[in-house]
């Protein structure tokens, strides 16, 4: 069942990332895809792995637009 959930989650996500990507200055997509949906005692690992994948990527961004941050 979760399986199935998340698929229609994915489905109905994909659509809408496409037309929310035309409105936005940072798009994150941590590569979690090889966890599933009730895989909780993979919490840390997946905190760990967005946030190895984020920060750099929030860092540079911060550096080409740093008044966008206060």
């Amino acid at each position: 069942m979760g399986d199935i959930s998340e698929r229609l989650a994915w489905v109905s996500g994909e659509r809408h990332k496409k037309k929310v990507r035309e409105h936005i200055d940072l798009f994150l997509q941590p590569p979690v895809g090889n966890y599933g949906v009730l895989e909780y005692d993979k919490f840390d690992d997946i905190v760990k792995l967005g946030y190895e994948y984020a920060k750099p990527r929030v860092d540079n961004f911060v550096k080409k637009h740093p008044y966008l941050v206060s």
